[in-house]
């Protein structure tokens, strides 16, 4: 039997080699119990190591694996199982579809700053969350940076992670880890800790928007010289990271930046860098043209999707303040380190802050899409209403939500109306768009590429109308729109569904298709809402199961009058 058909501790089939490293090798396999695809480490070490040596390293390698298995984030890969064959330890991993930051840095050359301070970030997540358990990982490299097809950051092979203290190099005085990525005082034997994985981290940044490493040289010898007494080459392409990478790669660990500070600079890179097209906007302002920032009508009746009369002074951004508050799933922290804006009050909410698109099309399908499902167990978190004047109270707010794994509950309340919806793990408020109100919700994906927005209207009694209207404005607005579908959906209450693909053309950049879907409804209580999901159309399937969760997840609520809080779907 080849070790291509191994089967390892009787459950994982060995299918193919995804690669190989100093400590191993990597598989995809198949696991027969749960019947899915597993990555699966074979942790090898070198053939010269002692007996004594080896064996204390296949514990520890077994005891820091299952300690990184506790660790609940986003941005770390998750460690299933670790199991013994062969003599030696496998660690069973998820298997992450995409490519790693090296493979598409060497694919593609270096990424813009602005991508590559929200890579920092969600890495940045990964790190403190395991620095916090006290693990150290030890090997933060673009080959240990996985690009998920469906927009994660995911920080893989926590095979040699230590706890904080341990040893960088082994008794025998053998390097552990990949000296290019490697802090000074790791190669000098001072320890393993939080700092030198921040080193790790300005390394790796450097090489995504640099190109190149900055310690590359011929030879590990000139490798560890560079290293410990050379400044990086000095950065071209890096612009507002510049800051940071300096900061990162600072040889005394003491004057090093630790994560707060480099939070702080990769936020402000992320914010100012230029914008990428990363989805088009998001609501269809009735009678707006061309791809300047339109603004909806106070009052558009049935002729087009409308907003609510706005406050009187700034609103506080939904999950943040004011009436909204998000009931938030145990192990989620919102990534990027931003500090949300509020809103101007009476205008309309758009995408264009985002990705540099016209307000216009963001409302449009901000009125052509919506999602509102009800079902017993989940709904938003709102304060406080009127009391009922029966004897017993009637409920003020609905009944609080639970969310599955991998996402997190987000909720409103406009007056009485209450809503919520899931959103997935990872993603973030969009908190660019200073035009969202208090009656909207709105999120971006990792990468910014897909965004996912609600609404509730109070001018819709129809919610082919709606869903009709918004059409009207896609095609007025954008070139090459063509309809998939327009229908109603299979399912209890009134619904109606777009399905719609049309070419978006941010400045400075080539046309690109993209792809929404829009649902549209009207619940029990006669309230309107709309769900609109955006993503490059070649990017459609990558996040198929997220949008189908996500669209099918929103809750209403009605809570007023002597009954209560009054489900607005059944």
């Amino acid at each position: 039997m080849s070790q291509r058909d191994r089967l390892v501790a009787g459950r994982y089939q060995l299918l193919a080699p995804l690669g190989r490293g100093g400590m191993g090798a990597v598989w995809r396999a198949r696991d027969t119990l749960l019947d899915r695809d597993v990555a699966v480490k074979e942790v090898l070490l070198p053939a010269d190591l002692g007996e004594e040596e080896r064996l204390r390293s296949y514990e520890r390698t077994r005891r820091e694996a299952r300690l990184a298995a506790q660790l609940n984030q986003p941005s770390i890969v998750t460690i299933h199982d670790v199991v013994d064959d062969g003599g030696h330890p496998w660690i069973v991993m998820e298997l992450v579809s995409g490519r790693s930051l090296q493979e598409t840095v060497d694919a593609t050359g270096p990424l813009p700053a602005r991508r590559v301070a929200e890579i920092g970030l969600q890495l940045l997540d990964a790190l403190e969350a395991a620095h916090a358990l006290g693990v150290v990982h030890r090997d933060v490299k673009p080959a240990n940076v996985q690009l998920a097809d469906n927009g994660r950051v995911v920080l893989t092979d926590f095979g040699i992670a230590t706890r904080d203290g341990d040893p960088s190099v082994t008794r025998t005085g053998a390097l552990v880890g990949s000296p290019e990525y490697m802090a000074p005082e790791r190669i000098s034997g001072e320890g393993a800790g939080p700092a030198g994985d921040l080193w790790s981290l300005g390394a790796t940044l450097y090489l995504a928007v640099e190109g190149r490493s900055p310690f590359r040289r011929e030879g590990i010898t000139a490798v560890i010289a560079a290293v410990m007494n050379q400044p990086p080459p000095p950065v071209v392409r890096a612009g507002p990271l510049a800051g940071v990478l300096s900061g990162l790669l600072d040889k005394d660990p003491a004057r090093r930046f630790d994560a707060a500070r480099a939070r702080a600079a990769l936020a402000e890179a992320a914010g100012t860098a230029p914008a990428r097209p990363a989805a088009p906007p998001a609501t269809p302002p009735a009678g707006s043209a061309g791809h300047g920032p339109p603004h909806w009508p106070a009052h558009g009746g049935r002729s087009g999707p409308t907003l609510p009369p706005g406050p009187t002074g700034p609103a506080p951004h939904p999950a943040h303040g004011g009436r909204t508050v998000p009931a938030t799933s145990a192990g989620y922290s919102v990534s990027a380190g931003y500090q949300p804006r509020p809103p101007r009050s009476g205008r309309p909410w758009t995408l264009a802050a985002l990705i540099g698109i016209p307000v216009a099309l963001v409302l449009a399908l901000v009125g052509g899409v919506v999602v509102v499902m009800a079902n017993s167990e989940a709904g938003a978190v709102a304060p406080p209403g009127g009391a009922a004047s029966s004897p017993a109270p009637a409920a003020t707010e609905p009944p609080p939500r639970q969310s599955p794994r991998g996402y997190r509950v987000e909720s409103n309340a406009v007056d009485a109306v209450h809503y919520s919806v899931l959103v997935p793990d990872g993603w973030s408020v969009n908190t660019a768009d200073e035009t969202v109100t208090e009656s909207d919700l709105a999120f971006r994906s990792y990468d910014s590429l897909h965004s996912f927005y609600v609404q509730y209207r109070d001018t819709y009694t129809d919610p082919e109308n709606f869903a009709r209207d918004t059409e009207s404005w896609l095609e007025g607005e954008y070139d090459d729109y063509e309809r998939e579908r327009l229908e109603d959906l299979d399912r209890p209450g009134e619904w109606t569904v777009l399905d719609a693909t049309f070419d978006y053309t941010a400045e400075g950049y080539d046309p690109q298709e993209y792809r929404t879907l829009v649902y549209t409804t009207v619940d029990a209580s006669g309230n309107a809402f709309l769900l609109i999901w955006y993503s490059p159309a070649d990017l459609w399937d990558a996040l198929a199961d997220e949008r189908e969760a996500v669209m099918d997840s929103l809750l209403t609520y009605s809570c007023e009058g002597p009954s209560g809080c009054v489900p607005g779907q059944s």
